[in-house]
């Protein structure tokens, strides 16, 4: 039976290719190029719409250049994720969304889900406990701590959540100024 075992000198029983062919690129991934033509080609710089907060006129801006180094040290200030969760509670967030919760066993509250696109149900499906500070919905199976949860509520990333929570209680941010 030709290419059973016969293309390779070890003693196999079963079908094996050639080591010569395994250890060559394939074909269809190692393309040759030919002349002047790089593997990277350079894209068009695209427009990024930027609403100006003081007038609401629409700027375009070109995004900065990735070689050079100018824009090192302008960007935003890291926002110290650990102090925010230890200033804030977890009763603080479920008062600025309106939860009520219809039953309490101890620290574990219950009561209907305060996030958007959880479907209402006639039952509870979220729960909280608020000594640990995490939350988990059993409907749209969310879960996390106070940051996340505000993070989830208002439709926001993580940096701008904890920044949008700090101004909604009246706190300061605390910024990282050094990495």
């Amino acid at each position: 039976m030709p290419g059973f075992a016969s293309c390779c000198r070890c003693r196999t029983s079963g079908w094996v290719r050639p080591w010569r062919h395994w250890s060559e690129p394939a074909r269809s991934v190692a393309r040759r190029q030919a002349g002047n033509v790089s593997a990277k080609r350079k894209r068009a710089p695209f427009r990024v719409p930027y609403i100006d907060s003081r007038n609401g006129t629409v700027l375009l801006l070109l995004p900065p250049d990735e070689s050079s180094n100018t824009n090192r040290g302008t960007n935003m200030p890291g926002v110290n994720f650990d102090r925010v969760r230890a200033d804030v509670s977890m009763e603080q967030v479920l008062q600025l969304l309106g939860f009520s919760p219809a039953r309490c066993r101890g620290d574990q509250w219950y009561g209907h889900c305060p996030l958007p696109g959880c479907p209402l149900t006639p039952r509870p499906c979220f729960s909280v406990n608020v000594t640990m500070a995490r939350y988990y919905c059993h409907r749209c199976h969310r879960h996390g701590h106070q940051l996340e949860l505000w993070a989830a509520a208002t439709g926001l990333s993580l940096h701008p959540a904890a920044i949008d929570l700090c101004a909604a209680l009246g706190r300061e941010v605390p910024w990282i100024q050094r990495w």
